[in-house]
Protein backbone atom coordinates (compact mmCIF):
# COMPACT_ATOMS: atom_id res chain seq x y z
CA UNK A 1 0.00 0.00 0.00
CA UNK A 2 1.43 3.34 -1.02
CA UNK A 3 0.82 6.24 1.32
CA UNK A 4 1.00 9.91 0.47
CA UNK A 5 4.30 11.48 1.42
CA UNK A 6 3.58 15.05 0.30
CA UNK A 7 6.78 15.01 -1.72
CA UNK A 8 9.27 15.30 1.15
CA UNK A 9 9.53 11.89 2.74
CA UNK A 10 12.59 9.82 1.98
CA UNK A 11 11.80 6.12 2.19
CA UNK A 12 14.37 3.71 3.53
CA UNK A 13 15.63 0.87 1.40
CA UNK A 14 14.63 -2.70 2.32
CA UNK A 15 18.17 -3.36 3.53
CA UNK A 16 18.04 -0.48 6.00
CA UNK A 17 14.66 -1.69 7.23
CA UNK A 18 16.05 -5.20 7.70
CA UNK A 19 19.00 -3.92 9.76
CA UNK A 20 16.60 -1.88 11.91
CA UNK A 21 14.33 -4.89 12.41
CA UNK A 22 17.27 -7.07 13.51
CA UNK A 23 18.37 -4.33 15.91
CA UNK A 24 14.85 -4.16 17.34
CA UNK A 25 14.92 -7.95 17.82
CA UNK A 26 18.11 -7.51 19.87
CA UNK A 27 16.33 -4.92 22.01
CA UNK A 28 13.34 -7.23 22.46
CA UNK A 29 15.65 -10.01 23.65
CA UNK A 30 17.36 -7.56 26.02
CA UNK A 31 13.97 -6.44 27.32
CA UNK A 32 12.92 -10.06 27.92
CA UNK A 33 16.05 -10.67 30.00
CA UNK A 34 16.36 -7.37 31.88
CA UNK A 35 12.74 -6.25 32.11
CA UNK A 36 12.25 -2.49 32.42
CA UNK A 37 15.73 -1.83 33.81
CA UNK A 38 18.13 0.13 31.66
CA UNK A 39 21.53 -1.40 30.91
CA UNK A 40 24.46 0.21 32.72
CA UNK A 41 27.33 -0.85 30.50
CA UNK A 42 29.30 1.01 27.88
CA UNK A 43 29.82 -2.09 25.75
CA UNK A 44 26.12 -2.53 24.96
CA UNK A 45 26.10 -0.63 21.66
CA UNK A 46 29.14 -2.44 20.21
CA UNK A 47 27.64 -5.77 21.31
CA UNK A 48 24.32 -4.99 19.60
CA UNK A 49 26.01 -3.82 16.40
CA UNK A 50 28.20 -6.94 16.35
CA UNK A 51 25.15 -9.18 16.84
CA UNK A 52 23.24 -7.43 14.06
CA UNK A 53 26.24 -7.65 11.76
CA UNK A 54 26.60 -11.37 12.42
CA UNK A 55 22.90 -12.00 11.72
CA UNK A 56 22.55 -9.77 8.67
CA UNK A 57 26.06 -10.34 7.30
CA UNK A 58 26.26 -10.31 3.52
CA UNK A 59 22.50 -10.66 3.05
CA UNK A 60 21.94 -6.93 2.69
CA UNK A 61 23.25 -4.28 0.34
CA UNK A 62 23.70 -6.67 -2.58
CA UNK A 63 24.20 -3.75 -4.95
CA UNK A 64 27.42 -2.89 -3.06
CA UNK A 65 28.91 -6.38 -3.34
CA UNK A 66 31.29 -5.46 -6.14
CA UNK A 67 32.41 -2.41 -4.19
CA UNK A 68 32.84 -4.54 -1.07
CA UNK A 69 35.63 -6.55 -2.68
CA UNK A 70 37.43 -3.39 -3.85
CA UNK A 71 38.14 -2.32 -0.27
CA UNK A 72 40.28 -3.88 2.44
CA UNK A 73 38.88 -6.10 5.16
CA UNK A 74 39.20 -3.53 7.94
CA UNK A 75 37.69 -0.77 5.77
CA UNK A 76 34.69 -2.64 4.36
CA UNK A 77 31.97 -0.12 3.57
CA UNK A 78 29.12 -2.63 3.71
CA UNK A 79 30.02 -3.70 7.25
CA UNK A 80 30.63 -0.10 8.30
CA UNK A 81 27.25 0.93 6.90
CA UNK A 82 25.48 -1.90 8.70
CA UNK A 83 27.22 -1.04 11.97
CA UNK A 84 26.39 2.64 11.58
CA UNK A 85 22.69 1.97 10.96
CA UNK A 86 22.49 -0.41 13.92
CA UNK A 87 24.36 2.06 16.15
CA UNK A 88 22.09 4.98 15.21
CA UNK A 89 18.94 2.91 15.74
CA UNK A 90 20.27 1.66 19.09
CA UNK A 91 21.07 5.19 20.25
CA UNK A 92 17.56 6.38 19.40
CA UNK A 93 16.04 3.34 21.09
CA UNK A 94 18.10 3.82 24.26
CA UNK A 95 17.09 7.48 24.43
CA UNK A 96 13.47 6.39 24.15
CA UNK A 97 13.90 3.86 26.96
CA UNK A 98 15.58 6.48 29.15
CA UNK A 99 12.83 9.02 28.48
CA UNK A 100 10.13 6.46 29.27
CA UNK A 101 11.89 5.49 32.50
CA UNK A 102 12.26 9.14 33.49
CA UNK A 103 8.56 9.71 32.87
CA UNK A 104 7.66 6.73 35.08
CA UNK A 105 9.92 7.99 37.88
CA UNK A 106 8.89 11.65 37.77
CA UNK A 107 5.23 11.14 36.94
CA UNK A 108 3.05 13.26 34.73
CA UNK A 109 4.02 16.86 34.13
CA UNK A 110 1.26 18.78 35.87
CA UNK A 111 2.75 22.17 35.02
CA UNK A 112 1.85 21.65 31.37
CA UNK A 113 -1.72 20.57 32.12
CA UNK A 114 -2.49 23.05 34.90
CA UNK A 115 -0.31 26.00 33.97
CA UNK A 116 -2.76 28.72 35.02
CA UNK A 117 -3.49 27.10 38.38
CA UNK A 118 0.23 26.71 39.12
CA UNK A 119 0.94 30.32 38.15
CA UNK A 120 -1.89 31.64 40.30
CA UNK A 121 -0.59 29.69 43.32
CA UNK A 122 2.99 30.99 42.66
CA UNK A 123 4.59 27.56 42.27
Amino acid sequence: MKLKDRGGLIKASPCVVRVCEETEKCFQRMHAVMGDRLPHTSSLLPAITHTVLSVVGNKCFDYLSSHMFDSTVDNNHVFNLTKCIAHCYSTIRLHHLAKRTTFVISGANIRKDMSKLILFKHQ
